[in-house]
């Protein structure tokens, strides 16, 4: 695994994990730590999406859809949250007649991020981040 890693260069990948058996027990534990495929399936699509801003409108429907499902939210980790600041901030910049609406939810993300309703702590990469979106 780590040859593979260090031929992709700074190309981030997404691991996931593998599911849980079927005959294994249902208990909320297990759903913590083995997220069926369907869930895994949506982050994956999720963090395409994202990828070079390929469609962040839909990966922002999957986010939003995520946020809601008790499932599914603690899936979410500050990695995707940063992801999503740093796509705001590069539809923002490509997108001048849009700038405003994708800065605003940018800054939205934040907020929620600061305010611990996404039950989730910035870490530095998340201030670098949106440092960046207001420098630019």
């Amino acid at each position: 695994m780590g040859s593979f890693i260090r031929r992709r260069g700074n190309e981030s990948i997404t691991i996931i994990p593998v599911p849980l058996p079927e005959q294994a027990p249902k208990n909320s534990l297990n759903d913590y730590f083995y997220p069926d495929s369907k869930s895994q399936d949506l982050f994956a699509i999720m963090d395409t999406c994202l990828n070079e801003c390929y469609d962040v409108p839909r990966a922002r429907e999957i986010f939003q859809s995520t946020q809601d499902h008790p499932k599914l939210r603690h899936m979410l980790k500050i990695p995707m949250y940063n992801k999503f600041l740093l796509a705001y901030g590069t539809m923002a910049s490509r997108f001048e007649q849009h700038r405003d609406a994708w800065l605003c939810e940018a800054l939205t993300l934040f907020n929620r991020l600061e305010s611990n309703l996404e039950n989730v702590t910035p870490n530095a990469e998340t201030y670098v981040v949106l440092a960046m979106l207001l420098c630019r």
